[in-house]
């Protein structure tokens, strides 16, 4: 049985560091088994829990060590920034999106919560109804905590959930210019959980609570739903398919193949809705639509083909043989 057991770990330790060389979010792993841990054994002292755990944290503190000195990207947007503001902003927009507000909002928001006017402007029906809904959920939660306080703060699942939570989005935190939804696809369990918890228990007390975690769910579902309705018109996941097919279409109608000594040049559409300096202009979607050169290269099956964007790069001037086109979407 006690080989069995070892043999047990010894594939658990194995299962990983498959798992680390999958997904990097894999590295919170022996943080997670810690913290479990020490709520089972009721102790931070060291117990043989705790050992088994230290091979996960060798591991992890090796593959640390691995991307910081040897593979990190050189990109800025993938150079960790070290600074307990940035952490603080990154995890309020993990929460923030947890409850059901868009990916899109970060782009819309400046440094002091200001709002783009833009955003109003373009989504404005969206704005109406989420905005007050969400303050109104945040308040009341707040509220909840309050009244039930002296439950709350014993309940150890609420306290190891929302721990986890914050270790489950803690790799990410330092990549203020790399956050996004998906990202929380192993913490929203964690935050679910502590939701959980939080409405149970105040539905089980007075009238008043119940009245109030009534209203907080409703109100959940109402801010989800009409985020689902923005995602589908608005998140690049779900329009950049639908946009592809469209220039697609443009560029096989209008300059069939083969095309030979011949450059592309993109240019911005100026009726296209000027949403933000990070959304960029028409030919900038175009671009991240397109994978830069890349889709029109495969299209017209020639490697050397050249292609500029009017948003990142114009053409050289001695370029004689050049077709400009104007990106341009129906929506």
């Amino acid at each position: 049985m006690k080989k069995k057991l070892i043999s047990y770990y010894l594939l658990s330790y194995l299962c990983f560091l498959v798992a680390l060389l999958c997904h990097e979010a894999a590295i919170i792993q022996p943080a997670i088994l810690l913290t479990l841990s020490i709520f089972q054994t009721k102790t931070i002292l060291i117990r043989k829990s705790h050992i088994l755990i230290l091979p996960f944290l060798v591991i992890s503190f090796l593959h640390l060590w691995f991307i910081f000195s040897i593979s990190l990207p050189s990109q800025e947007s993938y150079l960790p920034v070290f600074s307990i503001k940035k952490v603080v902003n990154n995890l309020s927009w993990y929460i923030l999106w947890s409850f059901g507000l868009p990916e899109t909002l970060v782009d819309f928001i400046g440094p002091g919560l200001k709002i783009n006017p833009n955003f109003i402007k373009w989504f404005r029906i969206y704005s109406i109804i989420m905005f007050p809904l969400l303050g109104l959920m945040m308040f009341l939660i707040s509220l909840l905590l309050f009244i039930h306080r002296k439950l709350f703060y014993k309940n150890k699942y609420l306290i190891i959930f929302s721990i986890c939570f914050i270790i489950s989005v803690s790799p990410f935190l330092l990549f203020p210019s790399h956050k996004f939804v998906y990202y929380l696809s192993y913490a929203i369990v964690w935050f679910s959980g502590a939701f959980g918890i939080i409405l149970v228990n105040a539905w089980e007390k007075k009238m008043l609570s119940k009245v109030l975690t009534v209203v907080i769910i409703l109100s959940f579902a109402v801010v989800s739903f009409q985020t689902i309705r923005l995602n589908s018109i608005t998140h690049w996941a779900a329009k950049r398919a639908k946009a592809a097919e469209v220039l697609v279409k443009q560029f096989m109608n209008n300059y069939p193949p083969p095309i030979k000594d011949k450059a592309f040049f993109i240019v911005d559409d100026p009726s296209y809705p000027n949403l933000g300096a990070e959304w960029g202009t028409s030919s900038r979607q175009a671009f991240y639509i397109l994978s830069g050169s890349d889709a029109l290269k495969l299209l017209y099956k020639d490697p050397s083909l050249q292609v500029y964007f009017q948003a990142i790069e114009s053409p050289p001037k001695n370029l004689k043989k050049i077709i400009i086109h104007m990106a341009k979407f129906p929506y």
